[in-house]
């Protein structure tokens, strides 16, 4: 899983340095991983045929973004920076027509997308992830996987409880306030 973490971090934003990934906790097949090139954390999982997801947050962009990858070694058709048209369903709920892109990861190939956040959009698709008990991946109607989504709530939760650890010890730069301990703090 260690090489898969690697691979995880350089799909969600080029490694600049050689910063480690690093475990925050384990609930039940869902891994919860502090990325530092991502300055935030991800709950991943490796589910059945090799695929992997991850579902997690990344403050590359200056803005929190909601960040979702599928990936799998079989899947080397796929060409990174493309556009492929997906849909995600989660449980009986309808499906999400998504824009996703290419991307490569060592021997892993896949698709990935990020959203706003704060946006409804994000809001929508993490409680639809959180309240479902299986969710199906597809493209051009073809399964890619039908996967439980057993404690994926906790999961959840434990991304944002570990995001929110590294960005209040500064860790994701830009999340700590560098006025807060300051007697010259006008703003205090």
């Amino acid at each position: 899983m260690r090489r898969l973490f690697l691979a995880l971090a350089i799909v969600l934003v080029p490694l600049t340095a050689e910063a480690q990934s690093e475990t925050y906790q384990k609930i039940g097949w869902w891994e919860i991983v502090y990325f530092p090139g991502a300055g935030a954390c991800s709950a991943l999982a490796e589910f059945e045929n090799g695929v992997y997801f991850l579902i997690g947050l990344d403050t590359t962009s200056g803005d929190l973004s909601l960040a979702v990858a599928i990936l799998n070694q079989s899947w080397g058709s796929i060409v990174p920076g493309d556009e492929y048209e997906v849909t995600a369903t989660f449980g009986r709920k309808g499906p999400w027509y998504l824009t996703m892109y290419g991307t490569k990861a060592d021997e892993l190939f896949g698709l990935e997308a990020t959203w706003a956040a704060d946006s409804d959009s994000a809001g929508r698709f993490v409680e639809e992830f959180m309240a479902s008990v299986n969710m199906k991946w597809a493209y051009q109607g073809t399964v890619l996987g039908d996967f439980s989504l057993k404690d994926s709530r906790k999961a959840f939760n434990a991304t944002l409880e570990c995001t929110e650890v590294h960005l209040g010890s500064g860790d994701a730069g830009g999340g700590k306030d560098p006025f807060s301990g300051s007697k010259q703090d006008p703003f205090q």
